[in-house]
């Protein structure tokens, strides 16, 4: 595992937002946020765990597993071992991640952008 990100800044570990960390990228329901945690972090980790569900609920319609998806799509940016822990809300996602999913998946797409055109 990682080493974790040092307090402050604009790294942090998207899971620990949330009052339910194990619920992450596992409900379609918003998580409640934790006490004290800045606006756009909660906003960006809500992100994450929208995408997170999509891409399991796309998964598990189209019958496939994590690490089939990942080898379908070549060594490419991003490893098995760092998708997964983004999708579990472990890691930050980047840009690449989201147009990674975004481009595999209408389903993420759709739901970014119904996230997106909500105001906080």
């Amino acid at each position: 595992m990682p080493r974790k990100p040092a307090p402050g800044g604009s790294v942090f570990v998207p899971r620990e937002v949330f009052m339910s960390p194990q619920a992450f990228g596992q409900s379609a329901d918003l998580l409640e946020v934790t006490d004290g945690v800045h606006p756009a972090q909660a906003r960006a980790a809500q992100l994450q765990h929208v995408i997170a569900n999509a891409v399991r609920e796309a998964r598990l319609l189209g019958g496939v597993s994590l690490k089939s998806l990942v080898e379908g799509l070549g060594a490419g940016p991003s490893s098995y071992d760092r998708l997964s822990r983004t999708l579990r809300g472990e890691t930050m996602m980047s840009f690449t991640d989201l147009c990674l999913w975004t481009d595999k998946f209408p389903l993420v797409r759709e739901r970014v952008a119904a996230f997106v055109a909500v105001s906080p």
